[in-house]
């Protein structure tokens, strides 16, 4: 049910997005999100936490935690090979990025990216999978 509600949320959003913004902060939240691909790859779990929100750290309140999650929900960011940037929508203080992951095993996945900017800095606040036929953006 939450899936169903949040859908028409997103696409109202990303209508209304500003293109300026999208070139302007693109690159910076582009180098957050890789950052934290590399991290998982890594396997340095303290350095991945340090790009999730408040609200995720709330969630999950250690980085240990925090990595056991996403091992666990996300195995394929966990384990990517890379990953492509394929759409940026910006509102205000909120960010929608659309990334492709390609896993270690080829299977090939789309996650939106929510994220905020929380004191000048650009966090990372959900990730959802979809399906790229579905959202029409």
């Amino acid at each position: 049910m939450k899936k169903i509600i949040y859908i028409p949320i997103l696409l109202f959003f990303l209508t209304i997005s500003s293109y300026g913004a999208e070139k302007e902060f693109g690159p910076q939240i582009e180098k957050i999100i890789t950052s934290q691909f590399n991290a998982f790859q890594e396997k340095n779990l303290l350095l991945a936490y340090s790009f999730a929100s408040p609200e995720i750290k709330r969630r999950y309140p250690s980085a240990e935690i925090f990595g056991q999650m996403v091992k666990n929900g996300y195995s394929d960011i966990w384990n990517s090979k890379s990953h492509t940037f394929e759409g940026l929508k910006i509102n205000g203080e909120m960010a929608f990025q659309m990334v492709t992951v390609i896993s270690n095993n080829n299977t090939i996945n789309n996650y939106l990216y929510t994220l905020y900017d929380y004191n000048g800095e650009w966090v990372i606040a959900g990730v959802t999978r979809y399906r790229s036929d579905s959202m029409g953006i």
